[in-house]
């Protein structure tokens, strides 16, 4: 399983000229799944990419603050 990850200011989900889903500020993930890939990776990979420090924090303090910590 591989993740591709980007910051993002605003990201939409199209599917057929309709809008599936769409996000402000936030993640955009791309995730790769192979017939190898279990539950077991998802367990793995989901709380290291919600913990990622990813912006500056608050205090601008630089590449100190995760998704989570800013509610995305």
């Amino acid at each position: 399983m591989r993740l591709v990850v980007q910051r993002v200011v605003s990201a939409k989900l199209t599917s057929g000229g309709s809008t599936v889903s769409q996000i402000e500020r936030g993640l955009m993930v791309l995730c790769g799944i192979t017939h190898s890939d279990n539950e077991l990776d998802v367990d793995y990979l989901v709380p290291k990419l919600l913990k990622t420090k990813l912006w500056d924090s608050v205090d601008g303090a630089p590449w100190k603050a995760s998704a989570v910590e800013f509610g995305y």
